[in-house]
């Protein structure tokens, strides 16, 4: 497998609170007893997570009916991080059980944008969210009718399932020429539970970001791409899963690479603590490559944490928005009036080595200000301000898996995969 220098880079997330429900399959485990499905599918247990074999068709793996369900308020969104070894496998859906008065199962559209192997077997570990959004997301009547089995009323039954790049087209090879799908852990969990501050889409993919009024998002492989309806006059995407902590950061840069459009104004909107959108004036968008920034420091309502915000286009004329794309490959969150790309480049800190049992190296553009390290389920184990000649000491650390948490001197923040042993 490739080592993704942008492990966690590529999610950027920090942990604000425990995922409600953690389905972790490295070291072996297979809690909820997963199986697959489809032809010629298996599912090992590995210390990297459940791999997933398959010949053509439509390959998913499933959770044992009751062997360790969840409840829907455990959260909205599925999260899945995965290693996709295929170069063909291209997009995946959810699917869970039918509560709402049937016994069928509800089958989500499928998530475009998964990063592809450049070859079989090398692929990059990447995480991934959709929404569990359907009326008939609702618990099991638990009384032992329709789909429940264990007479509590919970979700019983969930899985996900693999196709072409394009959602539609199932796959025409096997994995033993193609390459496997290595899933690492599904969690189910609410908007707002994860925070990030930027997205690089270069390593990103388009998760938790969609279109509205008329707008659409797709993820090209290396930018985020938006379009108008040619219908409504202010199309917007927007980011309704990750949060942004509004009281540490200030400033919103979007790296616009190509406007296309005849959109020729961009806007700032949020939905604040009262559930009201705050919206930002229009600052003025050039066709092809910009990069605008935007003082956020001007709305009292800006503070705490926000999980649904927005980027709104318009054309000054009042004229709708056309179908030709705006493509962007960056949006983040800082605390400077204006992004320094060299420096953004420079940003990924280092750390060395990894895994390590006693004695972790820390290297970082500007001053380390905070270290903080979480573990699995997203409970804080270590924090402090100061290393020791870029060196932090974590031989109390038990043995596993962690995240790092590290913040710099200009609130620049980014989290890595620690493995202790």
């Amino acid at each position: 497998m490739k080592k993704n220098t942008l492990l966690f880079a590529f999610i950027a997330f920090a942990f604000i609170g425990n995922a409600q429900k953690v389905y972790d399959f490295t070291g072996s485990a297979n809690p909820g007893s997963w199986v697959a499905a489809g032809s010629g599918t298996s599912l090992t247990p590995s210390a990297e997570g459940l791999v997933l074999e398959f010949n053509a068709g439509v390959p998913r793996v499933d959770i044992t009916r009751a062997a360790d369900p969840f409840v829907v308020s455990d959260g909205t969104h599925m999260v899945v991080t995965l290693i996709n070894n295929s170069a063909e496998v291209g997009s995946f859906s959810g699917f869970f059980d039918k509560n709402n008065g049937n016994m069928g199962t509800q089958f989500l559209g499928y998530q475009t944008g998964m990063i592809q192997a450049n070859s079989p077997g090398s692929g990059v570990e990447a995480t991934y969210v959709f929404k569990l959004q359907s009326n008939n997301y609702t618990n099991d009547p638990g009384d032992g009718t329709l789909n429940d089995t264990d007479n509590i009323a919970n979700m019983e039954y969930v899985g996900i399932r693999f196709r072409q790049a394009d959602g539609s087209t199932n796959l025409s090879g096997d994995s033993a020429t193609n390459g496997n799908v290595i899933i690492k852990k599904i969690e189910i969990v609410n908007a707002g539970i994860l925070s990030k501050t930027s997205y690089d889409f270069s390593s990103d993919n388009a998760s938790g970001f969609d279109g509205l009024n008329g707008g659409s998002v797709s993820y090209t492989g290396s930018e985020l791409s938006f379009t108008g309806d040619d219908t409504n006059t202010a199309p917007k995407f927007a980011q309704q899963f990750f949060s942004i902590d509004a009281s540490s950061y200030q400033y919103v840069h979007v790296v616009v690479d190509n406007n296309t459009s005849n959109a020729d104004q961009i806007k700032f909107q949020f939905v604040d603590g009262a559930s009201a959108t705050q919206t930002y004036g229009n600052q003025s968008l050039a066709l092809g490559a910009s990069t605008i920034d935007m003082d956020l420091s001007g709305k009292a309502e800006w503070t705490a944490d926000i999980t649904d915000w927005r980027i709104v286009f318009s054309n000054s004329g009042s004229a709708a928005v056309d179908l030709n794309p705006i493509t962007i490959s960056r949006i983040v969150f800082d605390n400077s009036p204006t992004l320094n790309m060299k420096k953004l480049d420079q940003l990924t800190f280092s750390l060395y080595p990894n895994p390590t049992s006693e004695i972790l190296n820390i290297k970082a553009v500007d001053r380390i200000t905070k270290i903080k390290l979480f573990d699995i389920s997203g409970k804080q184990v270590l924090e402090t301000v100061k290393l020791n000649n870029g060196q932090l000491n974590i031989s109390n650390i038990k043995k596993g898996v962690y995240l790092l948490h590290i913040e710099d001197a200009n609130n620049n923040t980014e989290v890595k995969k620690l493995i202790v042993y």
